[in-house]
């Protein structure tokens, strides 16, 4: 996922194409292709909002990191200025901002994370309210000694029976 090559809108007459150029693209990248390599191809649907969630924070905080835009996502797997919302799980709950489908995005990005283990980085797309889950797959840029670090805390956390504010500032997190 987010490796190779992605075309989008491809016509049933180009498909076999689209397919040679990912397969032609993964062999330029790796050297080889071995039976291991897979080709999704999924129905194309032109969304409302589309972009990536991640489970946790990329840069090791506990904190869900929704980045978004309207439109077509490729702009926002490519790295391009896209809109973003850093919030604790629970925290959707209360959610009332103008993507009425952050709750239902975030819980089923949560599934993933405890069906794998692992943080998730989940390309995602948002049409007519439905919310469609492209692909998923580990956050490269955590450990497993970060991803035990973050579920100790959370599991202290739980034993706490009275509510609790979290706030993350450039300076710290509280």
């Amino acid at each position: 996922a987010g490796q190779f090559k992605t075309i989008l809108e491809v016509t049933p007459e180009d498909l076999s194409m689209a397919i040679r150029e990912v397969v032609l693209d993964a062999y330029r990248k790796l050297g080889s292709i071995n039976n291991n390599f897979s080709v999704i191809i999924q129905q194309y649907v032109l969304p409302d909002y589309a972009g990536v969630i991640y489970t946790r924070s990329p840069l090791a905080g506990r904190e869900m990191v929704l980045e978004y835009r309207k439109g077509l996502g490729d702009k926002v797997v490519g790295g391009e200025k896209v809109e973003r919302l850093d919030f604790l799980y629970p925290v959707t709950k209360t959610y009332s901002g103008e993507l009425g489908f952050v709750k239902e995005l975030a819980k089923k990005a949560k599934e993933l994370e405890v069906k794998f283990n692992f943080p998730q980085d989940i390309e995602w797309l948002a049409k007519d309210g439905v919310v469609y889950l492209l692909q998923t797959r580990p956050i490269t840029s955590l450990s497993g000694e970060m991803w035990q670090g973050m579920q100790l805390v959370e599991k202290e956390l739980q034993k706490e029976q009275s509510s609790f504010f979290y706030e993350k500032t450039a300076l710290s997190e509280t």
